[in-house]
């Protein structure tokens, strides 16, 4: 059985980004796929009240 690291799962992920509410302009998102973590520039669309959403962007 070959193992496979944590780089080659990520590049092979088509994330699912799960995006958590955006702080000093800056979005902390994980990929409900592969569990990376990554921070999103905000592009300031939110509404009041938005606790998290879900965005599929397929990319690294």
């Amino acid at each position: 059985m070959q193992k496979t690291t944590d780089k080659q799962q990520t590049r092979e992920c088509c994330h699912y980004w799960v995006l958590e509410q955006p702080q000093n302009g800056l979005t902390k998102g994980m990929c409900k796929l592969c569990g990376m973590v990554k921070e999103f520039v905000s592009s300031g669309l939110w509404t009041k009240g938005d606790t998290s959403t879900e965005l599929n962007i397929g990319t690294a």
